[in-house]
C-alpha cells in the first residue's frame, strides 16, 4: 500500500518542532537544489515560532484591518 501525501503531512505534523524544521529544510533543498541561506533558517524559526505560539493561545494574533492599519502607520501612508 502506497502512503499518500495526506498520510505523509499528518504523520510530519506530529514531529516535535525541531524535527519539523529540520524536515522542511531538506524538503526545501531537494526542491531548489540549494542549502537555506542563514536568512531563510532564520525565518523559518521565526515562521514556526509564530505559529506554535498562536496554536497554543500564547498570540492570538490581529485582524486585518488591524493589520492594514499598522501596515500603513508604519510605511508613513495616509
Amino acid at each position: 500500500m502506497s502512503t499518500t501525501l495526506e498520510e505523509i503531512e499528518e504523520k510530519a505534523r506530529q514531529l516535535p518542532a525541531s524535527e519539523r524544521e529540520k524536515l522542511a529544510q531538506k524538503l526545501f533543498e531537494s526542491v531548489h537544489n540549494q542549502e537555506l541561506t542563514d536568512v531563510d533558517e532564520t525565518w523559518l524559526t521565526v515562521a514556526e515560532d509564530r505559529l506554535l505560539a498562536y496554536q497554543s493561545g500564547r498570540d492570538l494574533g490581529i485582524d486585518e484591518k488591524e493589520f492594514f492599519t499598522r501596515v500603513h502607520r508604519n510605511l508613513g501612508w495616509k
